[in-house]
């Protein structure tokens, strides 16, 4: 583990039966887990349904109030990545979180490719506006 962390939070964004009819034998293993560690109070994971809140789904549910995190700081990753070594996501961001603690300290840009043409398109407008 890590020292310090108490709790894992996963923000669901997804109806929760997107975890209970999984059919792939891979996926629904790590779904069964993921279901029985979120009912294991002794198990640091939770899991935040999102829709169950009442929320739509939406990327900043993140920092929804009702999540109620157990820490002052809280690490957040998309499922999108990027991932780094232990040391780069938390070490070295628990530190800067010390030495800045009222700001959000190392956020990772999400990686938008402009592949289509109309996102093409809507980042040449942007450029001009």
């Amino acid at each position: 583990g890590w020292p310090g962390m108490s709790e894992i939070i996963i923000v669901w964004n997804s109806p929760r039966t997107t975890l209970t009819t999984v059919t792939k034998e891979k996926e629904r293993i790590y779904a069964t887990k993921l279901l029985a560690w979120n009912e294991d109070p002794s198990h640091p994971l939770r899991i935040f349904f999102s829709l169950e809140e009442g929320l739509t789904n939406n990327l900043l549910n993140r920092y929804h109030p009702k999540l109620r995190p157990k820490n002052q700081a809280v690490m957040y990753f998309d499922d999108d990545g990027p991932f780094f070594s232990k040391e780069a996501m938390v070490d070295v961001g628990l530190e800067l979180w010390r030495r800045n603690s009222n700001v959000q300290v190392g956020a990772w840009p999400r990686n938008i490719r402009y592949l289509s043409s109309r996102m093409k398109d809507a980042g040449k407008k942007g450029l001009k506006e």
